[in-house]
């Protein structure tokens, strides 16, 4: 946890459990005495006393650090002094640290390292119960919670004094120790009453550039731990109050630690419902995808504590985290015990996103750094065959070769940022640096061939009439072969850009259509009857269409001449039967008439 902190990444380590299960001792190791000087068990029995309840006469106990000893000291006191060690090894970075100290008491805020602040904690350990001022919040008032995009929850006006040696910030953390809010209950002879949160600001820079920055906090918290008030004793008076704020704000811990949990393990499962049904789609035709309902991210509940909203960092964040699960050894509180295991066991499952927490602004310097190592390396790579022709040619002139060498040793040592020549051509640099450069390096070469006193004019004939025209001819097509790279760097980049923006549009007018095609293919399943009920219609109308027309053909032909349709006497053998029919229809004369309505 130190060297991540000390390399970028915010660091937290936490101890969780019941009272008296020795989370303060972890994360301390100091050993606490009561108000008289005795040890803090002689104040155990006051809590349940008349003036114990009273809050008048309690003893308070509080840390004694000059007879702890070095072996006994907690997390902190080690990570404080691992942390400013693995400072003092790096040579190549430069770390400044700042420190806080806060303790959420009663479900607010108070600043144990601000002296113009008198908090609830001061005055018990003050003894200054009764009064005005014995149930006031101080002087100084707790501090206000805030909420920013950038920083997201942070305490206002917070106190964060720079701290150079392990032995400053030790000495800060033991002034917030002294100030913090102490009792005595039956189960804890000094218990912390508060949750309390010791957080080094760690902020470091590379020594080349302290331009860019980056921060990290390594948060030690230990907290208050859970109580139950058939145990404690602590039915009513301070005790009680104290009790059931401590209780409040680790139920919201363990609730948020619930739905992080869930929310992982739905995650999960989702996954794994993915790659199976992937796995059993193998070999088989592609099908259209279903379109999966997007469902919303499960409320974590953080703000309903200010000390879930302190450790939002740590808790789903991007923070690594360490939970230290501390147990009673004693048989009656199994309970208890399996539960801080439970919880344990749901923390280890939560997966937090760590990442450097670098400065906007160190990342674009950093990016920008990036690409103009990159620009540089393809222009030399492209630079690199036209110095190789250049130095031939000059190689072929004898007379001429020495001024191009001394024309282009001044070029190089007069070019800073152009960079240097190969054979007799120069070199182009990317940047605004390297046409600089290479207009000094010209400058370099004018000097060098006017050192024999010549006048001005002879200078630029013998520019004219020698291959140092050449050379910076060379220089100015390199200066434009850098800008014409650049530009169409910047036009394959715009090119790239719109191609992701056309294929995301395409991406989702191909869904559409996959949707579009299947509401087709389901409304073109309820017409497909209706089709082939309607051609079967046609065929059989089809069918008595040219039944008809044969029967009123065979019946036409053997009349030998037309159909008598009224029946009356005709001149045909077919006419009738007697040759007057009277009015009377025939089967030719009723398929002749459907046939006319069929038409």
């Amino acid at each position: 946890m130190v060297a991540a902190a000390a390399a970028g990444f915010h660091a937290t380590v936490f101890a969780y459990g019941q009272t008296g299960s020795g989370k303060t001792y972890t994360m301390e190791g100091y050993r606490y005495v009561g108000a008289s000087g005795a040890g803090a068990a002689s104040g155990a029995g006051a809590a349940g006393s008349p003036a114990g309840k009273a809050g008048a006469a309690r003893s308070v106990p509080h840390a004694d650090f000059s007879s702890t000893p070095v072996a006994q000291l907690g997390i902190i006191p080690r990570a404080v002094r691992d942390l400013f060690a693995a400072m003092h090894k790096s040579r190549d970075r430069h770390y400044t640290i700042k420190c806080s100290f806060v303790q959420i008491y009663r479900e607010q805020v108070y600043d144990l390292l601000n002296p113009a602040s008198l908090t609830p904690g001061q005055q018990q350990q003050r003894g200054l119960a009764g009064g005005a001022g014995a149930g006031a919040a101080g002087v100084g008032g707790p501090l206000k919670l805030r909420w920013s995009k950038a920083e997201e929850f942070y305490l206002e006006n917070l106190f964060m004094p720079e701290v150079e040696t392990a032995e400053e910030a030790m000495a800060a953390f033991q002034t917030g120790v002294a100030n913090k809010v102490m009792s005595s209950h039956r189960l804890n002879a000094a218990s912390s009453r508060s949750h309390c949160l010791f957080t080094l600001h760690v902020s470091s820079s590379p020594a080349a550039s302290r331009l860019e920055l980056t921060s990290s906090r390594l948060t030690l918290v230990d907290l208050a731990g859970s109580e139950r008030a058939a145990h404690t004793g602590a039915t009513e008076g301070a005790l009680r109050d104290e009790s059931v704020a401590i209780n409040k704000s680790l139920f919201t811990l363990r609730q948020v630690i619930t739905a992080l949990t869930d929310a992982a393990a739905s995650a999960a499962a989702a996954q794994v419902t993915a790659a199976s049904s992937t796995a059993s789609a193998e070999g088989a035709p592609a099908q259209p995808a279903a379109p999966q309902a997007r469902t919303a991210p499960p409320h974590i509940p953080y703000r309903d504590s200010k000390l879930t909203c302190l450790l939002k960092h740590s808790l789903g964040g991007n923070s690594w985290t360490l939970m230290l699960a501390c147990l009673s050894p004693a048989d009656r509180f199994y309970e208890e015990n399996a539960s801080t295991l439970d919880y344990a066991a749901r923390a280890r499952k939560i997966t937090n996103q760590v990442a450097v927490n670098e400065d906007p602004r160190s990342r674009l310097i950093r990016e920008l750094r990036e690409e103009v190592t990159f620009l540089r390396q393809q222009l030399e790579a492209a630079g690199a065959g036209a110095g190789v022709g250049t130095g031939a040619d000059a190689a072929a002139v004898p007379d001429t070769a020495p001024r191009i060498a001394g024309a282009t040793a001044a070029a190089a040592s007069g070019g800073g940022g152009g960079g240097g020549a190969r054979g007799a051509g120069a070199s182009a640099a990317p940047g605004k640096g390297g046409v600089s450069g290479q207009g000094r390096g010209a400058v370099g070469a004018v000097g060098g061939l006017a050192a024999a006193d010549e006048d001005e004019e002879a200078v630029a004939k013998r520019l004219r009439t020698s291959d140092v025209e050449a050379l910076v001819r060379s220089v100015i097509e390199a200066s434009r072969v850098a800008v014409s790279s650049a530009a169409a760097l910047a036009g394959l980049r715009a090119a790239y850009a719109r191609t992701s923006s056309a294929l995301e549009a395409l991406r989702a007018e191909h869904e559409s259509l996959q949707a579009s095609t299947r509401l087709c293919f389901e409304a073109a399943k309820g017409g497909f009857r209706g089709v082939l009920c309607l051609a079967a219609e046609d065929v059989r109308l089809r069918d008595r269409l040219a039944l008809l027309e044969s029967l009123v053909g065979a019946t036409g032909a053997g009349a030998g001449g037309g159909i008598n349709i009224l029946g009356g006497g005709g001149t045909g053998s077919g006419g009738g039967d007697d040759g007057g029919g009277g009015g009377a229809y025939t089967a030719s004369t009723a398929a002749f008439i459907e046939l006319e309505e069929l038409r």
